[in-house]
């Protein structure tokens, strides 16, 4: 651009962009002294000395040097002017010939001494890149004197400035001290160079920060851009081509390299910037505008505003190409290689964002086809690579450390990039941040200790790829999906050390083929859960590898639902491995879980209808699984649950929970636990072995239906339900060696049992007791109980025992005690007690109003049917047998019992045997080979009835009164055989 220049667009983009061709070489020039002519033909060398101009720093020069110059006739003849050893003032603009060689001597200094510019521009006007050609500036210093010679109006100048014009090189200069514009200006170029030079120094007057490049790339497109270039109808939208910047050293200066403007459909192209050096510069290094084929390689940037900034077209209507009859062509294939470059302390100003590099595109003007390999960045205040609008990129290679923002940021529709093999450390946020971008893959980089995550993909960005990435110490997130990103992969990261979670997905995806895939990850030591999901549906979480999460090694969260974790292995984590909670679902399958410190598999908080299916839960610090606070219709299904310091499945406040066919292991607490107002939960078909408690626990107004399950060496009670738990059921299960109860229902609870096989109780085979009223106990076979068979006590009432089978109970087939009443003992078969059916009671806790009918009782080792401070009892159509005392006997205390219909066979004392204060109504039964009596009354027991029975081959008497007993009435009896006699009566 021009000296007098009034203002700047406002309406550009921000910059990026890069790849390049090698320009040309610069025409060999044979110089010779004293103006003689060169050895080749049609080359001159001219001295400015020559023409007068002596370089004293005290006059003007500037007619002398101007004549030098215009001694060259533009014939073609190649003339090379030799500027020696000076000083030299000017005062106005030098022009300069095609064909020309400008040569300073090392220490010739040319200085502006006036308020003017450019100090030197090509000479002719003329369309394309027709204006001059063949110039090459060499060696010595320019100096804008600035300072002294600022331009009025803060217009600003240029020091050395070409256009329309082509094979143009600037070499081994020194360009200085430039006031508001361009050290060097490319307008409409063609094979330019500008080569091994220094620029330095940029003035403008406070508050007016203009963001001036030190070296100028545009196009002649208006009056305002190129003022000079541009008169007389030369505004041809020229761009500039072959240009190549290299091995120069630009600093202190507003930006570096770059342009002003874009014209729609125009593209400057073939631009190389190499082995540069940029320090010190307010604002962008490298500001490249719609550049196609650029490369920008093996530069170094120390403290700039920003590193390489490439923008495409403006939307600036008044960017629309001049001619308006050629169609405008939009291309979006750059071509951009930004390779083996230095960043280091990129700075934010008010003026300009501290990028490292920055492609931005637009919507209508995509960036696409670019490569950023190589570089080592550090030290920014913004991003270390920032993508916009920017698709088809390969960014590899790269080192980038210290950004306050994003160490990679590709954003807003950029797609289908690569980001591979890349270093990415010491990040104030992120260290790769992906946001409104897709169909990209992000592999192979080494992510450590970044403040935010290690990879943030946001904000729609859907199809990315994140695989075989080493993610180490970042302080938010591993890797964090969030806000409707969908379709996104996880694939075989390693991720350790995370300050929250190892990988967070967070957000919407509404249908299965929306769902983002976490698979085959190895996630260590996450300051809090490896995996969190957060609003997240239909996500799928296969063969990842979590292990030391200081919370949860997996937490669903926040209405989460439709989510499947297959085949994972979660071990040491803080709290839960895998926590379901706050109105969330999730398939939970196939997955090995290992020493948790709270419970393997936890579903809370409103969490419905998970399935949790399949797993191996081993060494959970509580429950292997735990469903709480209102969670139902979840599916707990064929899991492996081993060792959990508490339960082995534990339930609380929770409904309609079905829990199947799971293998629990020696848990500390019970295998199974229903808890509190836990109401409608289905257990069946599980196996569980050597619980320290319960096998399986219902307790405080919980109901569960128990069905098909299987419980060996239960520490305390094989089923225990207790405080308020009715309406449960019981069935077809097998409970083996409890080392108290096979079953116990206990306070205020109840349950209807069936088809069970309870064996080898040390206590009890069935117990009920404390106020349980109501239960039902049918068909089922007990066995081998220490002490009863089943135990009713308590004031535990309304129980029916029916049909059981009961065998080698160490004390009673069944007994009822601690003033239990109204229940109801029938059709049983009690075989080998010590007792067969036994009503005991205490003087103040007595046994009453129960029925016990039916049932046969055999080979009990005393009595079949014993009771003692029972009254008011009816024990009819029982069959007893091989009694090993009295068959049915009835003692103290035990008033008006009701012996009705029995049937007694082979008893070795006494038939019926009532005792102590005791009395009964005993009529119709069939009494047969007592070993003492057919029936006994003695010691104070008055007032019974012994009638219309039938009593045969007793060993003593039929009937014996003795001790005391009187008031009793005998009558219509039927008593044959009786070795001593019918009816004995004690005076």
């Amino acid at each position: 651009m021009n000296t007098y220049i009034f203002y700047e667009r406002k309406f550009r983009m921000r910059l990026l962009v890069f790849h390049i061709f090698t320009c040309l070489a610069v025409l060999g020039i044979v110089f010779s002294v004293g103006g003689k002519v060169a050895a080749e033909e049609n080359t001159v060398t001219l001295n400015v000395a020559d023409f007068g101009a002596n370089g004293s720093d005290e006059v003007d020069d500037t007619a002398l040097i101007q004549e030098a110059l215009d001694a060259n006739k533009d014939d073609g003849t190649q003339t090379t002017i030799v500027v020696p050893n000076g000083t030299y003032l000017i005062t106005k603009t030098l022009k300069i010939n095609s064909n020309t060689h400008l040569l300073l001597s090392e220490k010739a200094v040319i200085v502006r001494n006036k308020t003017f510019g450019p100090m030197l521009r090509n000479a002719n006007r003329a369309p394309g890149y027709t204006g001059n050609e063949n110039i090459v500036i060499e060696g010595g210093t320019w100096d804008g004197n600035a300072i002294k010679f600022p331009t009025k109006d803060n217009m600003g100048f240029d020091n050395l400035e070409f256009g329309h014009a082509n094979n143009i090189t600037i070499q081994k200069t020194n360009v200085i001290n430039n006031f508001g514009a361009h050290a060097i200006e490319f307008a409409g170029v063609k094979n330019g160079q500008v080569l091994n030079s220094s620029i330095s120094g940029y003035y403008e007057s406070g508050g007016n920060h203009k963001k001036k490049e030190a070296i100028q790339l545009d196009i002649t497109h208006d009056n305002i851009v190129t003022p000079f270039f541009g008169a007389v109808n030369y505004n041809d939208d020229t761009p500039c081509q072959n240009i190549t910047v290299q091995g120069n050293t630009i600093e202190n200066y507003s930006r570096g390299v770059g342009s002003h403007i874009t014209v729609k459909g125009i593209y400057p192209q073939n631009i190389v910037i190499e082995n540069n050096t940029f320090k010190n510069l307010t604002d962008e290094a490298i500001d490249a505008l719609n550049y196609k084929d650029l490369t920008i390689k093996d530069n170094i940037f120390v403290d700039v505003g920003s590193g390489v900034e490439f923008t495409t077209q403006t939307v600036n209507g008044a960017y629309d190409p001049n001619d308006t009859a050629i169609p405008i062509k939009i291309e979006d294939q750059f071509s951009i290689k930004i390779t083996g470059n230095q960043i280091t302390r990129v700075h934010t100003n008010p003026f300009q964002i501290g990028n490292g590099i920055i492609l931005s595109g637009t919507n209508d003007y995509p960036i696409k086809d670019v490569t950023i390999q190589n570089n080592n960045i550090s030290d920014c205040d913004e991003n270390g690579i920032y993508l916009n609008f920017t698709n088809n990129a390969l960014v590899s290679g790269n080192t980038v450390k210290g950004s306050k923002k994003y160490g990679i940021a590709a954003q807003h529709y950029s797609s289908s990039n690569s980001i591979d093999s890349n270093i990415l450390t010491g990040n104030q946020n992120h260290g790769i941040s992906i946001f409104d971008h897709s169909n990209s893959t992000i592999t192979n980089n080494d992510i450590k200790s970044n403040k935010g995550s290690g990879i943030s993909i946001t904000s729609y960005s859907s199809d990315n790829k994140v695989d075989n990435n080493k993610i180490t110490d970042n302080g938010l997130y591993g890797v964090a999906v969030n806000e409707n990103s969908d379709r996104n992969l996880i694939n075989d990261n390693n991720i350790v050390n995370s300050g929250s979670q190892g990988v967070r997905l967070h957000g919407q995806a509404p249908t299965p083929d929306q769902s983002n895939k976490v698979t085959n990850n190895t996630i260590n030591n996450s300051g809090y859960d490896g995996l969190i999901l957060e609003n997240a549906q239909n996500s799928v979480i296969t063969g990842n590898t979590i292990s030391g999460s200081k919370k949860n090694g997996v937490i669903i969260s926040k209405t989460s639902t439709g989510n499947t974790f297959n085949s994972n292995t979660i071990s040491s984590s803080g709290q839960n491995g895998i926590s379901i909670n706050d109105h969330s679902s999730a398939k939970v399958m196939n997955n090995n879980i290992n020493t948790s410190k709270i419970n393997g598999i936890s579903i809370s908080a409103y969490s419905n209808s998970s399935i949790v299916q399949e797993n191996t839960v081993k060494d959970s610090g509580q429950s292997g699984v735990s469903v709480i606070s209102n969670s139902s219709n979840n599916t707990i299904s064929k899991n492996i649950i081993n060792a959990s310091k508490m339960d082995g499945v534990y339930v609380d406040h929770a409904n309609g929970n079905q829990l199947s066919s799971n293998t629990i292991q020696a848990p500390g607490g019970s295998g199974i636990s229903i808890n509190n107002y836990s109401q409608k939960n289905k257990v069946n078909q599980n196996q569980v072995n050597n619980p320290k408690l319960q096998g399986i626990q219902v307790a405080n107004h919980s109901i569960a239906d128990l069905t098909t399950n299987t419980i060996n060496y239960a520490g305390q009670n094989g089923i225990a339900i207790s405080a308020s738990s009715s309406g449960n059921t019981v069935n077809n299960s097998i409970i083996f060696s409890s080392t108290k109860n096979g079953v116990l229902i206990y306070d205020h609870s109840a349950a209807k049992m069936s088809g069970n096989n309870i064996s080898k109780s040390r206590e009890n085979g069935i117990s009920i007791s404390t106020y349980s009223n109501n239960s039902n106990l049918y068909k089922n076979a007990v066995k081998d109980s220490g002490r009863n068979g089943i135990s009713i006590s308590s004031y535990s009432s309304k129980i029916i025992v029916d049909s059981n089978d009961i065998n080698n109970s160490g004390r009673y087939g069944v007994g009822i005690s601690g003033g239990s009443v109204n229940d109801g003992i029938k059709n049983n078969t009690v075989t080998t007690s010590l007792k067969g059916i036994s009503l005991v009671g205490t003087k103040t806790k007595q046994v009453k109003t129960n029925t016990i009918s039916s049932n046969t009782v055999k080979s009990s080792k005393a009595n079949g049917i014993y009771l003692a401070y029972a009254s008011g009892n009816k024990i009819f159509k029982n069959k007893i047998y091989s009694s090993g005392s009295s068959g049915i006997a009835i003692k103290y205390y035990s008033k008006k019992n009701t012996v009705d219909q029995n049937k007694l066979d082979h008893s070795k004392k006494h038939g019926i045997q009532v005792y102590s204060h005791s009395s009964a109504f005993i009529t119709k039964n069939n009494i047969y080979r007592s070993s003492e009596n057919g029936v006994s009354i003695s010691f104070y027991s008055n007032h019974s009835t012994v009638s219309s029975n039938t009593i045969k081959d007793s060993g003593k008497y039929g009937i014996a009164l003795t001790s005391h007993s009187s008031s009793n009435k005998i009558g219509k009896n039927t008593i044959v055989r009786s070795t001593k006699g019918k009816v004995y009566k004690a005076k």
